[in-house]
């Protein structure tokens, strides 16, 4: 029997685990679709939040209802952390009272799936998927899906630990990567600094500036630290 691409994927990246290689051998074209979804992106959790690690292709929704999800602090990604379990959502437009301010701002999105990638029993990073229609991820897809997870956890322990920690950073919080939220970072920290604030609260603040004013985390970041905003 021939084998599939989900199979021939997973063979290659088994194949990167026993090279000992890193992050940098994840596929960059999208693959999301082998696994029955339209959007596959890895996060990793920050003293700021969420932050992106990799993306299958340059498809925008993926990291969209990221950055979304980060902006307003909820979501299967935010809930895979805090509980160390995955989180599946058939459709998010028909989920009650489920990431309420998440199911207002992505019609886009109808299933959603987060699977926590654990090492020593914390998480350190979490697998989304996403998908424009609504459906159950099939138990195939899941399982699937766990096990491309599984290799992005050994991929990621063996990506070289070489970004040094910033001032108010804590050293176990060292990044393996370039931060993509540097100015919504700074801006916190601008924030925290002017406020007389803890980093949490001064992000918090930054969060719902931009949801009440309908205005991108970014967009209201750059303003910050452009002083286009004054710190309120």
């Amino acid at each position: 029997m021939p084998e599939s691409e989900p199979d021939a994927l997973l063979r290659a990246l088994r194949r990167a685990i026993w090279a000992a290689q890193g992050t940098y051998t994840l596929p960059v074209s999208p693959c999301a679709h082998l696994f029955g979804l339209d959007a596959l992106t890895v996060s990793v959790p920050t003293v700021y939040g969420l932050e992106p690690l990799w993306r299958d292709g340059p498809g925008p929704l993926g990291p969209e209802i990221d950055d979304l999800q980060y902006t307003l602090g909820e979501g299967p990604a935010y809930d895979a952390v805090r509980t160390g379990e995955t989180r599946t959502e058939p459709d998010l437009a028909a989920s009650g009272t489920r990431w309420p301010t998440l199911r207002t701002h992505a019609d886009q999105v109808g299933a959603l799936v987060a699977i926590p990638l654990r090492a020593r029993s914390r998480t350190i990073a979490v697998l989304n998927g996403y998908r424009t229609h609504p459906g159950p991820v099939t138990d195939h897809h899941l399982d699937a899906l766990r096990l491309l997870a599984h290799h992005v956890l050994h991929l990621y322990l063996h990506t070289p630990r070489d970004a040094p920690a910033s001032p108010r950073q804590p050293e176990e919080d060292r990044y393996l990567f370039p931060l993509h939220r540097a100015e919504v970072h700074q801006a916190t920290g601008m924030l925290a600094t002017q406020l007389e604030l803890p980093l949490t609260d001064a992000l918090l603040r930054l969060r719902t500036y931009a949801i009440t004013h309908d205005r991108p985390l970014a967009e209201v970041a750059h303003a910050i630290t452009t002083r286009q905003l004054r710190p309120e």
